[in-house]
Parts: C-alpha cells; sequence; structure tokens
C-alpha cells in the first residue's frame, strides 16, 4: 500500500526542473518571434513601410542582417529521433 504523500512525490518527479522550464519558455518566444519575421518579410512589409519585429527575441535580433539583407542563409538542424532524448522536446 502506498503512503498518501508517495503519490503526489511521482507526480512531482515528471514536471521538468524550473530552469528547464525557463529555457524552453525562452526558446519557444525565440522560435515563435523568429516565425513571425519570417512571415512580416513573407508579406512584404518592409516594402509597404510596415514595422518588421527584429528586437523581440535575441535570436531575431542576431540573424536580422540575414533575414532582412541581400544573403543567402542556410539552417542546420540537429534532429534525433532517440528514445533517450524524448523528453526534451514535450512541453505538455
Amino acid at each position: 500500500m502506498k503512503a498518501p504523500g508517495q503519490a503526489l512525490e511521482t507526480e512531482y518527479e515528471q514536471l521538468p526542473s524550473t530552469f528547464a522550464f525557463n529555457c524552453m519558455r525562452r526558446y519557444n518566444k525565440s522560435l515563435m518571434s523568429l516565425g513571425l519575421v519570417i512571415n512580416k518579410l513573407a508579406e512584404g512589409a518592409s516594402a509597404k513601410g510596415g514595422h518588421i519585429p527584429f528586437r523581440d527575441s535575441k535570436l531575431t535580433r542576431i540573424l536580422q542582417p540575414a533575414l532582412g539583407g541581400n544573403s543567402k542563409t542556410a539552417i542546420v538542424c540537429n534532429i534525433t529521433a532517440a528514445a533517450t532524448h524524448s523528453e526534451v522536446g514535450r512541453c505538455g
């Protein structure tokens, strides 16, 4: 028979640490900002005099010369299907 507090401990063990949660939140915000910038550029907002939110995240600020100029950009993603990394990308 389980002790009353034992089930609670296992639920809390499944939650990510505060540091990991904050890191995931910042990554998601940066990726969302990058998506918004790319959408604005695709719509032609800069030609129409519209605002392109490059300053919304560090990622878009770093990529501003590559995204807004006449340059070619390559994005390299390191993706794995290994079971040991399955928990890294889960947020819910």
